[in-house]
């Protein structure tokens, strides 16, 4: 997922967020590529339901909605994409409190090294109940009942597949997040540069050109936890096109 800022006049708004303690909790959705369950459930209270979405391995899970054994964790396997690409590698916590809820998103997985050792970033932001329904609501139906009217940032979703259509590519990814920015600043800003943590990149068979390499070296510049590139291709008529100038870049 990509994380978009929304700024008012371009520059970042300050957060707002309300103190809080885990014996207030209420309700939890977290979500995640991984988790190491013998280290998160030491950080989480056992007395409410707490819903945890994750990836899958299709060749030995399957989809659905399971309770762990001997916990009060209701474990969701959500659909994969049938592209054989991607996987899901949502990093979000939804916080549910009285009277209002906390949104987190955050870079890391659910996995200790992520949280104590290794550098993240993290957004928080809470927002206010405005009508509480007095039942038992799926999470998703919650969302409805809390004012996201001063929220300060929009989430963009990747969904892996191929898309069509100036329209089609605008709805995920990239071409969601060059809608957002602008939406948020204007078509006449400046190039807004941004900074990236990736440990991982795969860009096998794609095509690129020396500007694209170019651009490519320009958002991974600030990056300083990449440590893996894939430039390959599978076949010779699908080599990618830096040339020296767009490989100099990437080199440098």
């Amino acid at each position: 997922m990509h994380f978009a800022k929304l700024q008012e006049g371009c520059r970042i708004a300050q957060k707002e967020q309300k103190p809080t303690s885990l014996d207030h909790l209420k309700n939890a959705f977290l979500s995640a590529l991984d988790v190491d369950w013998d280290w998160l459930l030491t950080k989480l209270p056992e007395n409410i339901l707490i819903v945890i979405a994750k990836h899958w391995n299709s060749g030995q899970e399957t989809e659905g909605v399971y309770i762990l054994p001997d916990t009060n964790i209701l474990l969701v396997h959500p659909p994969l994409s049938n592209t054989q690409i991607g996987c899901f590698h949502a990093k979000l916590m939804l916080l549910f409190f009285d009277g209002w809820m906390r949104v987190v998103v955050a870079s890391g997985i659910l996995i200790p090294y992520d949280w104590e050792t290794n550098e993240n970033v993290i957004f928080v932001q809470d927002f206010p109940i405005v009508q509480a329904t007095g039942i038992k609501n799926h999470i998703v139906n919650k969302l409805s009942q809390y004012d996201f009217s001063r929220a300060k940032a929009k989430l963009i979703a990747s969904i892996p597949g191929a898309y069509k259509g100036i329209e089609n590519m605008k709805k995920y990814g990239h071409g969601s997040l060059c809608k957002v920015v602008q939406e948020v600043c204007g078509p006449n800003e400046n190039l807004i540069r941004m900074s990236t943590y990736l440990t991982s990149l795969y860009l096998k068979n794609v095509d690129l050109n020396p500007a694209r390499g170019e651009a490519l070296a320009e958002a991974l510049h600030r990056n300083t936890t990449l440590n893996h590139l894939d430039l390959s291709s599978d076949a010779e008529d699908l080599m990618n096109n830096l040339k020296s100038e767009g490989g100099t870049m990437l080199s440098l």
